[in-house]
């Protein structure tokens, strides 16, 4: 009989493969974000990808080009856009079953009981109440001693897992918020660049008004080996530094980055109507004498805001979530993002509705020089500031889950 038990258990003994499996997943996720390599896995995905070539160039899938200002822009058909969207519906399926599940498969190769686990795991990830499980006549119980109604009585632990969900679930909320700011590196910024001096020197190279937002991604890349390497040993000494502090550090950062993206746009604004033009970009607005560079600073400050604040989610919700709903923790994270681009859109769409016959003309024109985006860019930081006073009252309130299992170990 033991030896049967000794079998069993060695049958169901979890094997953590640690840092071994670790070149496959990080691969793996490091190939889907790349796109056309990565989505070899994904059938949806590696279709999605070449219906785009397609689109791309095939000259039926896509309209014709337009990159002066006198001539006229033709819209795309609807089978243009029909085929446009099926592509990205696709990409929407193959991303869908990488993310969550890679993340959260990734983070349990590691042993959370040890200490070396427990690191290995950081650096990976760079009105309910306890009425529900008190016994009253009214309710019932199965001769195997479970409840017959589960919603009626139900374990301590269910109990807890409930009240762990609400907590997580507040603070999503305000991470939801923040994506609004995020977002805007990759639109707004973009057209801001176009409309600068994007040459190098005296020569007449210019660099890609989308290759700006390629700075956010360098600020991460050198900033999380920087403090997960000295950084967070020497905040050790300290006490550490939380989840919830990181995530707030990353809140305020998304502010500071709007503050200063609208200050950019300001005086990039300014110089178009004070000293001569470069031109005009492909949209048709004048080009101002801005240098391009200028928008540095900003895109620095939503890199570092991405690297304490998004980074920071991901394993707050591997680490929140109960045990059994891991992959989905994960999956709430992507979810806080298309939560925070829609969000970023309906603001996008009521700032045009109200804004067309202002006196100040539309915030949002495609023209820069003729809109006023540094008041959308201010807007917006107002509304992280007051997100970032409601994540502090939540922060305040909130209970990790190791201090509840805590808890409950001390009362058996």
């Amino acid at each position: 009989m033991e030896e049967e038990k000794a079998a069993i258990s060695n049958e169901t003994e979890i094997r953590h493969r640690g840092i071994k499996a670790m070149p496959f997943i990080i691969g793996n996720e490091m190939f889907e974000k790349l796109g056309n390599l990565g989505n070899i896995i994904q059938p949806c995905s590696l279709f999605h990808h070449s219906l785009q070539h397609q689109a791309s160039t095939i000259s039926k899938l896509h309209p014709p080009t337009c990159g002066t200002k006198e001539s006229l822009c033709v819209q795309p058909t609807a089978s243009q856009w029909a085929f446009l969207l099926v592509a990205l519906l696709l990409l929407v399926i193959g991303s869908g079953g990488i993310r969550p599940c890679n993340m959260a498969f990734g983070a349990d190769q590691f042993n959370p009981k040890t200490d070396s686990g427990k690191k290995s795991i950081d650096s990976f990830m760079n009105c309910f109440i306890n009425k529900a499980a008190i016994l009253t006549n009214e309710d019932q119980i199965n001769e195997d001693g479970s409840p017959a109604n589960p919603w009626r009585l139900c374990t301590m632990q269910k109990v807890e897992e409930v009240k762990c969900l609400v907590r997580v679930l507040l603070i999503w909320v305000s991470s939801a918020i923040l994506h609004i700011a995020t977002t805007q590196q990759q639109t707004y910024v973009v057209y801001q660049a176009l409309q600068s001096d994007r040459r190098l020197g005296n020569n007449n190279f210019k660099i890609l008004g989308a290759s700006y937002t390629a700075v956010s991604w360098l600020t991460i890349v050198v900033w999380i080996p920087i403090y997960d390497r000295l950084i967070v040993p020497s905040l050790r000494k300290f006490g550490g530094i939380t989840l919830l502090q990181r995530i707030g550090i990353g809140t305020f950062l998304s502010a500071l980055f709007m503050l200063v993206s609208a200050l950019a746009e300001e005086r990039r604004r300014n110089l178009d109507q004070t000293h001569p033009t470069l031109g005009y970009a492909k949209g048709g607005g004048a080009v101002s004498s801005m240098p391009g560079l200028w928008l540095i600073p900003q895109l620095i400050l939503s890199g570092l805001a991405e690297a304490f604040g998004l980074i920071s989610q991901v394993e707050f919700y591997y680490k929140q979530f109960p045990e059994n709903m891991r992959s989905i923790g994960v999956s709430v994270y992507y979810l806080a993002i298309g939560v925070g681009s829609y969000a970023s859109g309906f603001l996008v769409s009521v700032v045009h509705q109200t804004t067309e016959g202002a006196a100040t003309g539309n915030w949002l024109a495609e023209d820069l020089n003729k809109g006023r985006l540094d008041y959308f860019y201010y807007t917006i930081s107002l509304i992280e500031i007051v997100n970032f006073v409601y994540f502090l009252v939540c922060a305040k309130w909130y209970r990790y889950k190791a201090m509840v299992q805590t808890l409950e170990s001390n009362h058996p």
